[in-house]
């Protein structure tokens, strides 16, 4: 995991851009399960370039004893603030500018338009995310762009873009291999479980339509 967070972080346009990992579970049954994988982590050696970014319990203090004993590898934030403008500040972290940053807050701003039911603004910013990566010349970033924004449209059902998104960015992340390899690699992987979701949802909804 952890070479593979490597690579990717080294075809980033921006090679002084760190890569934060940020794990928001909603629901982690087996936190000592969970505990004992960061650990893991920690014992290994997490590169410098890559961080993770662990959101604990307020009141449990779960990872207090991780703190304790790796203190020369984690910090602690425990302080009133705004999450959701946290990994907004996160994510746009870096030279503004490059195109990761930007699509960055494309996919910050889908998200809002999700939880705000606005198909109309997810379609406003996924646009705006396929433009930005487009002209980066990157088939990955490109890539990336389709198969975030059909993500979000799954949330609406509109399995015909969906389906358009992700044969175009299949085709692109394949495209990429020879050049991108490290990066385009793990996209081909999701763009088939997109793809067979998809499938099965259209499917489902079909059958349920006919009883």
């Amino acid at each position: 995991m952890l070479a593979m967070l490597t690579r990717f972080r080294e075809q980033l346009p921006d090679k002084t851009m760190p890569l934060v990992v940020a794990l928001l579970p909603h629901a982690i049954h087996d936190m000592d399960g969970y505990r004992q994988w960061l650990i893991g982590l920690l014992k290994k050696g997490i590169p410098p370039s890559v961080s993770f970014m662990i959101v604990d319990h307020i009141g449990a203090y779960y990872f207090d004893g991780v703190m304790k004993k790796y203190p020369d590898n984690t910090k602690s934030l425990s302080v009133e603030l705004d999450l959701d403008g946290a990994i907004s500040k996160i994510a746009k972290s870096g030279n503004s500018n490059a195109p990761v940053a930007k699509l960055n807050e494309c996919i910050l701003e889908m998200g809002k338009a999700v939880q705000q039911n606005n198909v109309a603004r997810v379609d406003e910013w996924g646009e705006k995310a396929l433009f930005i990566t487009q002209r980066s010349g990157l088939k990955s970033l490109f890539a990336t762009a389709h198969i975030v924004y059909a993500g979000m449209l799954f949330n609406f059902k509109q399995f015909e873009k969906i389906d358009g998104l992700l044969t175009k960015g299949l085709r692109l992340a394949t495209q990429g291999l020879n050049k991108e390899g490290d990066a385009c690699r793990p996209l081909l992987i999701q763009f088939h479980g997109y793809i067979a979701a998809s499938s099965q949802l259209q499917k489902n909804a079909c059958c349920s339509s006919r009883i």
